[in-house]
């Protein structure tokens, strides 16, 4: 693989068509649902652990935080990067499961459309600040019930859900979701069989975020 999903981002000065988007986000879908499926969930979703070749070809990578659905909590509460890490791990929940792949997806694909971070906090609390920020406060029984946050706030959904629902979010039904809506956009979502095990080699990547590409027209389309 040639890079990863975040050098990719980095130097760009227009913005990603759609179509290119959703074609990455369904690839992303189908290793999150293949691996949710077989018991596992990655725990570390971000950019960086996105290798591509361009824009025609995803792969997920470095799966040294993943664990299985099934294994019995706690988990350790310090896991993912801070920027697209879910609001359960924040509030420091040792049960949380799968869903916080989803979240930090969500993530992956605000950043892919706006070429910066959806929440670039600096600390735990400036992240939920900045997540409450945009997304709304949580209702009153989240705030004394914590270890429902992973039910209520674990997927990237800005609606509020019906009092006394229940929403969970896997990978499998948003693949199916974004399947549905490339076909009814006429965009093709590809489809690469096989697997590959890929780890991302180096040192970290620092992070730039100045960046203030002006939405129109004109950059909207790759060159």
């Amino acid at each position: 693989m040639q890079e990863n999903l975040y050098e990719l981002m980095k130097d760009r000065d227009r913005y990603f068509p759609e179509g290119v988007i959703r074609n990455i986000i369904y690839q992303i879908l189908q290793g999150l649902a293949f691996m949710h499926r077989n018991g596992y969930f990655h725990r570390d979703m971000k950019p960086e652990n996105i290798m591509c070749n361009g824009t025609e070809l995803v792969k997920i990578a470095d799966f040294g935080l993943a664990r299985e659905v099934r294994s019995k909590p706690p988990y350790t509460d310090y896991v993912s990067t801070r920027w697209y890490r879910a609001p359960e791990i924040l509030l420091r929940s040792t049960s949380y499961n799968s869903p916080i792949d989803i979240w930090a997806l969500g993530c992956i694909m605000a950043e892919l459309y706006m070429l910066r971070p959806l929440f670039p906090g600096t600390s735990e609390l400036d992240q939920l600040f900045k997540i409450v920020t945009i997304m709304g406060t949580p209702n009153k029984s989240l705030k004394y019930k914590y270890f429902q946050v992973n039910e209520k706030l674990g997927a990237p959904v800005m609606s509020q859900p019906a009092p006394g629902s229940v929403r969970k979010t896997s990978a499998g039904s948003t693949q199916s979701d974004t399947k549905a809506i490339c076909a009814k956009q006429k965009v093709v979502a590809k489809e690469y069989p096989g697997s590959e095990n890929v780890s991302p080699q180096g040192k970290p990547i620092e992070r730039h975020l100045n960046r203030n590409i002006p939405l129109n027209k004109s950059n909207l389309f790759d060159k």
